[in-house]
């Protein structure tokens, strides 16, 4: 189920700033009913995972995006450097790394 909200969580993310509320609102309008924790545990794990996922705090709202120059196809997204080399080529993390079971 990560892994499908996830996919869903990046494409509405987009690249105008939203707060976890808003993506909390259009999740549910595809019908994907999570808290605005398990939404804020998520894009932080995803921003540490890939590049061009951001957050900036705005007083005391966080918004978060995606950078303009993204690919369209999210399976494009680039992992950050730390976690290619722990990647195996069966799209595992290493077993040092217990949060993040898998990532592709």
């Amino acid at each position: 189920m990560q892994t499908i909200r996830w996919y869903y969580l990046l494409q509405v993310l987009g690249s105008r700033p939203q707060t976890v509320l808003k993506l909390k609102h259009e999740l549910e309008q595809l019908r994907i009913y999570v808290g605005v924790k398990t939404i804020q545990r998520d894009l932080n794990c995803l921003e540490s995972i890939f590049m061009g996922i951001y957050s900036e705090r705005s007083e005391r709202q966080v918004y978060w995006y995606l950078d303009n120059s993204l690919p369209e196809n999210i399976a494009q997204l680039k992992l950050k450097s730390q976690w290619k080399s722990k990647v195996t080529s069966a799209g595992r993390v290493s077993s040092n790394e217990s949060n993040y079971k898998k990532v592709a």
